[in-house]
């Protein structure tokens, strides 16, 4: 319901907010109506009014106007008011307002300045009438009669709200018959009921099977969701394979709640910063520990290097991830920054499907930032140059002669700010509007016994900065098999092939960093000379930066990585006896990347104007992480008790190598492999690390409800 106020000012006002003190005010003013007298003073005030078919709300505002009395109605009511035809001139207030009310379905009161308008039909000592309140009493039980303490109990609509005490039992007071109250718990159906007849109510809730029975998988096995006592966040397939995103860790953005994602570096494929409930160090690191299919990855994130973009988002089934201490106690100091667990997609048993899935878009700036063009530049520096010289005691009209300091000095290329016109935009320059394009075809079946699913994927990304590029080749090969009552076998395989053309967008302009080389550019200077030839703004000199031409970085430099992965496990369960299983995990993670940087004799370094000396280097690495897994899983239900337990032995082992060699003085710029310069630079490096755990975990459920 909605209460119009008119006078000098205008307001429209929630009836909720001004229910109570409404109630109030309209009742005084209806119950003193009779005994109300207006003084001569305040209707010595004329009105003039004049109009054809005009509503009433607007001849009330105009009179409000004209009168400073203000007036309350209620919108809905108004607005079906008979329209007028009046003509008003020079009128008292109170004639005029019976000339506006007659045959209408409203008579009005005044109180003070303000008058309240309301329908004839309408009682006036209870305008608003109410229905006579109840206390509503009620029990809360699940489906085996059981009491269900903490249930919450709210009123449909309003924030009024209780819950249910230790023998599931509520009450509320003051209740029209009619209302609804809504029900819930959680792991239960949400329940409404309506009141009738001020009768004690009992409410059976049912379980919601879709929400308790769903398996999570948690460290090293799964569980029921209703069983699970730690803080455990789920997102499903259904969330993630509609997002265009390169790699799986961007897919969470804004999907979990305490999972914080931040989109690092704008370079195609590059790292993506997830905190889980924050950071946790000040100088250790902060990123959680991803877990693909049971192994546990290692983490090394830079501007160009993801290690999770080698996954396609598409393959995963679903992501869980582990907030608080209790859910990643079992993977010990590891688990400190949280865990994110990603189960990839199996077969299931029925029809063979094949799906293939497409989609193509474009990525760019959202908002450049707003720069001078080469006009309006040159009119800034000579105007700044003349006032630093006046304030020195110097005159505009000296010439650069005189003046003894650079900085004061006017550039003779900025001498004419007309005639240089708009110039060059150079964020339009380097910026693009950025395809990205994604195919995946996979297969997918079985039977009771065996099941099966294969993909291949190709996604292929430009960077918002020209010549930036990434491009994914995966496959996926995943099969279980139950090849006897007691033993279950699988093997799940992830292949991937990744090309990055990076492209040195962050950083220091000295570096050839080309975002703030664009934005220290000067806007008078075109890309190119009219020979074709890149322009630079390396030797301007008048105390200007020396920058290189930022098209031209991004254009020449060549820093391109190619990446292999191969992410694989194999398992066998074996139920010992019943109850009782042991499962043996081994896997494996290889890794190799090769890096090639060339910076041609055409760029310049260091703030020194091309021609320069090439150089180059190649980096190579390789990575080989394995890992074995022997856990033994007990089950078991007595009654209304129930036992889980779980005792494991793990190992895992990486090693790492690199290599790395620079040359320098290449003949020219067409050859730019290592063999073709004179190498000045070499480094190898080697890293291993070994982690054996043990691990235990005890759950213990009472009637379902007591967790331990």
């Amino acid at each position: 319901m909605q209460i119009n106020v008119i006078g000098r000012r205008r307001w429209k006002i929630g009836m909720p907010a001004l229910k109570t003190v409404l109630y109030m005010k309209l009742t005084a003013v209806f119950l003193l109506l009779g005994c109300l007298q207006l003084s001569a003073n305040g209707f010595s005030q004329n009105v003039t009014l004049t109009g054809k078919n005009i509503s009433l709300e607007k001849a009330l505002a105009e009179i409000g106007e004209q009168s400073g009395y203000f007036f309350f109605y209620r919108y809905n009511e108004l607005k079906n008011a008979t329209p007028l035809n009046i003509r008003l001139k020079n009128v008292p207030l109170k004639a005029a307002l019976e000339e506006l009310f007659r045959n209408q379905p409203f008579s009005y009161a005044i109180d003070n300045k303000t008058i309240v308008v309301v329908r004839k039909q309408m009682d006036i000592k209870n305008p608003l009438p109410e229905l006579p309140p109840v206390d509503i009493k009620g029990r809360v039980v699940d489906e085996r009669g059981n009491p269900m303490p903490g249930a919450t109990i709210r009123v449909k609509g309003t924030n009024n709200a209780t819950v249910s005490n230790a023998d599931g039992e509520f009450s509320i007071p003051d209740l029209p018959d009619g209302t609804v109250l809504v029900i819930s718990y959680t792991g239960y159906l949400m329940q409404e009921v309506v009141l009738k007849q001020n009768k004690a109510i009992r409410i059976v809730l049912k379980e919601d099977d879709n929400s308790l029975k769903s398996v999570v998988v948690v460290g090293y096995g799964t569980q029921e969701r209703k069983d699970i006592t730690g803080a455990v966040a789920s997102l499903s397939s259904k969330k993630i394979k509609d997002q265009p995103v390169a790699s799986m860790d961007a897919a969470l953005a804004g999907q979990i709640a305490g999972v914080q994602v931040a989109q690092t570096t704008g370079t195609p494929g590059g790292g993506v910063t997830v905190r889980v409930r924050g950071a946790g160090s000040l100088t250790a690191g902060n990123e959680p520990l991803y877990v693909i299919d049971g192994f546990p990855v290692t983490s090394d994130y830079n501007q160009t290097n993801n290690p999770l973009n080698t996954i396609n988002p598409n393959d995963i089934e679903s992501i869980q991830v582990l907030k608080d201490a209790s859910a990643t106690a079992i993977y010990g100091s590891r688990g400190s920054n949280g865990v994110i667990i990603i189960t990839t997609k199996s077969g299931k048993s029925g029809t063979s499907r094949v799906n293939l899935d497409m989609f193509t878009g474009f990525q760019e700036v959202a908002k450049k930032i707003d720069m001078l063009d080469a006009e309006g530049f040159a009119n800034y520096v000579n105007e700044t140059r003349n006032n630093a010289w006046v304030d020195r005691g110097g005159s505009v009209t000296d010439d650069n002669t005189v003046r003894n300091n650079v900085l004061y000095r006017l550039p003779p290329f900025l001498a004419d700010p007309a005639g240089l016109g708009k110039g060059t935009d150079w964020q339009n320059e380097i910026f693009q509007k950025a395809p990205i394009r994604n195919v995946q075809l996979s297969f997918s079946g079985g039977n009771e016994k065996t099941k099966y699913y294969m993909s291949a994927g190709y996604l292929d990304q430009d960077g918002v900065v020209i010549n930036g590029n990434f491009k994914r080749y995966s496959f996926k090969l995943n099969v279980e098999s139950q090849v006897s009552d007691r033993i279950k076998v699988g093997a799940n395989l992830t292949p991937s092939f990744t090309t990055s053309d990076v492209v040195e967008a962050e950083g220091h302009w000295s570096g050839g960093a080309v975002i703030l080389s664009a934005l220290l550019m000067a806007p008078h200077l075109p890309v190119y000379n009219p020979d074709g030839s890149y322009t630079h703004a390396l030797n301007l000199g008048y105390g200007f930066s020396s920058v290189e031409n930022p098209v031209k970085s991004a254009k020449e430099r060549v820093n391109k990585w190619n990446r292999m992965r191969l992410l694989g496990t194999s398992f066998a369960e074996v139920e010992l006896m019943k109850d009782l299983k042991f499962k043996v995990l081994v896997g494996a993670d290889f890794a190799s990347g090769r890096n090639r940087t060339f910076i041609p004799s055409i760029v310049g370094r260091d703030g020194a104007p091309p021609p320069q000396i090439p150089i180059g280097t190649s980096t190579t690495n390789q990575s080989i992480n394995w890992l074995s897994e022997y856990t033994l899983a007990y089950k078991k239900s007595l009654d209304r008790h129930q036992f889980d337990a779980l005792l494991g032995y793990t190992a895992q082992k990486d090693n790492f190598e690199s290599n790395f060699v620079s040359a320098t003085n290449f003949p020219n710029d067409n050859v730019q492999t290592i063999n073709a310069g004179i190498i000045n630079g070499g480094s190898s490096d080697q890293q291993q690390w070994a982690l054996l755990s043990y691990l235990a975990r005890v759950n213990y459920s009472f009637d379902r409800k007591y967790l331990l």
